[in-house]
């Protein structure tokens, strides 16, 4: 903050301004007089003319600002004209008078500052603070109180006039020793500026959560599309693998289905190849021996077939036993002539 406009009330004519611009650096104004809208300033002070104010000097049993003020409306009731509704008051403490200390509040119409600062800000200007440069020039040379009644009352007759500034008007900005800004009337702008970055900032939050859910939305489409493709493809070559299956539900299951059917009949073989199995059978079959199905199963090997006698079933049924263990016939009956019959029995490992 380097320059600080302020403005004034030209004349007495509360819709007309002037503005000082002072600069905080060099301590001197850098302009005197001008329009509040020929000028840009980083802060603005209103300086309230001295007959806009009033003052009334107390005395209070205390000194903390924040209980001054709690007790100052109590106070002024009956001894103003104006209602106390009315008014917009500041005080300051000047120092203690025997067992209490003496307080100097200041006031002014409400409604009358409220049309200024009205004004102000339909013009784009908005003050931080209300007061007065004298009183506040005043305040800072003397503390007695009735050397600063004499001196409101040498400044009242002077009229609306710039006038110098014999403090630190950066730090009077911060900490004011007399702003009128108050209640209703208190500088927003600070909270506005920083209501309006956080509305900006939660509108780019959302846009940025939309973009993010939108990139979401589209990898998960992407996604879903390649497991269909990779689906599609799964089951193009299940149907190829296994093409007398004709119901295709979930071919990653049904696969497991198949391969979990091939591992048990591997155990079942124990390790024995076909291969060696189905020579042994060619070997003691003889011609009276017809085979006409040959099982794997959990109980072992089972096989159907026609004999041309008992006795060439029980030749066959023997020539099992030096691969089968418990080979047992069942299921035999005649039939045109031969007889048909089932023999099984565990492998041997």
């Amino acid at each position: 903050m380097r320059r600080i406009g302020i403005i004034r009330i030209e004349d007495g004519d509360t819709t007309s301004f002037k503005m000082d611009v002072y600069d905080v650096i060099s301590g001197e104004f850098i302009a005197r007089g001008i329009s509040p809208l020929s000028h840009r300033a980083d802060a603005c002070f209103l300086n309230l003319a001295l007959n806009m104010l009033s003052f009334r000097v107390l005395t209070l049993p205390f000194s903390d600002k924040k209980r001054i003020n709690e007790v100052v409306p109590f106070e002024l009731q009956g001894a103003i004209v104006e209602n106390i509704d009315d008014i917009v008051f500041d005080s300051v403490c000047l120092g203690r008078n025997g067992n209490g200390f003496n307080v100097l509040v200041v006031y002014v119409n409400k409604a009358k500052l409220a049309s200024i600062i009205e004004t102000l800000q339909r013009s784009g200007i908005d003050p931080v603070i209300a007061g007065s440069i004298e009183v506040s020039n005043l305040l800072k040379e003397t503390a007695d109180p009735n050397l600063i009644t004499r001196r409101l009352l040498d400044f009242w007759s002077g009229g609306d006039r710039g006038c110098e500034v014999g403090f630190d008007l950066k730090e009077e900005l911060r900490n004011p020793t007399i702003n009128l800004r108050k209640g209703d009337l208190a500088f927003k702008g600070d909270t506005l500026r920083l209501t309006k970055a956080y509305r900006v900032m939660t509108i780019l939050l959302i846009i940025l959560a939309i973009v993010i859910n939108i990139d979401l939305c589209l990898k998960i489409v992407k996604e879903r599309r390649d497991i269909n493709s990779i689906k599609r493809e799964s089951r193009k070559v299940y149907a190829e693998l296994f093409p007398s299956e004709k119901r295709i539900t979930d071919e990653y299951h049904q696969l497991k289905a198949h391969l979990r059917e091939a591992r048990e009949r591997t155990e079942i073989t124990g390790g024995v190849p076909a291969l060696d199995l189905l020579l042994h059978l060619t070997r003691i079959r003889t011609g009276g021996i017809i085979i006409n199905e040959i099982g794997l199963s959990t109980e072992g090997l089972s096989i159907k077939g026609e004999a041309l006698s008992m006795d060439e079933m029980d030749r066959f049924k023997t020539g099992l036993s030096k691969m089968l263990l418990d080979v047992n016939a069942s299921d035999v009956k005649p039939v045109s002539g031969r007889f048909s019959f089932t023999i099984s029995g565990r492998l041997k490992r």
